[in-house]
């Protein structure tokens, strides 16, 4: 038996064609994961998808961000830009000096009020471009609106009537904003027999006019806010007053 079995494992070693040729040694590069591959192939995955993502959102963004997107929509041409400024109470909306409007704190007058020389060049700028708008004469009655509230009409028409004023032109600014009267507070006059109530007709013949402590600029008030602004801003008292105020100011601001 033992034979037997020597034979038989020497009859397979007989007939084997297997021979080891060279030791196998271990690999010095790892075959996975691979690490220069992998981040070369998400940084490509990442910039497409961030720009895919700019390109999504910009499709998506309707709102004008420049003047020349400004001008392409509406057939008008921009009369000028004002920087953003920082919402700065003695600035914007000095609060009166004990007429009702404020708490009463000392602020300095608005002729005494620095302006940031960056609001001074655009104001010069926009006013320059509103005396070339028209080529035959003058214009007499400028309106300043906006689409929502806080756009800044308040601070660009108290800016606009000063330069105006300190040109040597009797301004008048119209507080025709009844819903929300600031222009009021901003020169820190009061509001009594103001706009609505001449409208409404409890003031006649016209509503008062102030003067403000920027010479040759003047104020119509608001007055108290009423229930329905826009039925009375309709009526042709307004009329008869801008016709009034064209005939005694050289430029009128609504």
């Amino acid at each position: 038996l033992e034979r037997l079995r020597q034979t038989g494992v020497m009859a397979g070693f007989q007939f084997g064609n297997i021979s080891v040729v060279e030791p196998g040694r271990p690999n010095s590069r790892m075959d996975s994961p691979k690490v220069l591959w992998n981040l070369g192939l998400a940084s490509l995955l990442g910039l497409a998808l961030g720009i895919g993502c700019v390109i999504l959102l910009d499709s998506w963004d309707t709102s004008i961000n420049t003047l020349e997107e400004a001008e392409q929509l509406a057939p008008l041409p921009s009369l000028g830009s004002m920087p953003f400024i920082k919402a700065s109470k003695s600035l914007l909306l000095p609060k009166s000096n004990g007429n009702g409007n404020g708490d009463g704190k000392s602020l300095p007058a608005l002729a005494d009020t620095p302006i940031p020389f960056e609001v001074t060049e655009s104001i010069r700028s926009v006013c320059a471009s509103i005396l070339l708008s028209r080529s035959d004469e003058r214009p007499r009655v400028i309106v300043v609106t906006s689409a929502t509230h806080a756009e800044g009409k308040t601070t660009l028409v108290r800016h606009l009537g000063r330069a105006f004023a300190d040109a040597g032109s009797s301004t008048l600014l119209i507080e025709a904003d009844l819903r929300k009267p600031d222009l009021s507070k901003a020169f820190s006059v009061g509001n009594e027999d103001g706009l609505s109530l001449y409208l409404a007709g409890h003031v006649s013949p016209w509503p008062r006019i102030q003067q403000t402590e920027v010479p040759n600029l003047f104020l119509a008030a608001g007055g108290p806010i009423p229930p329905n602004p826009a039925a009375l801003l309709h009526s042709d008292k307004l009329d008869d007053f801008l016709k009034l105020a064209v005939s005694d100011y050289d430029l009128v601001i609504i």
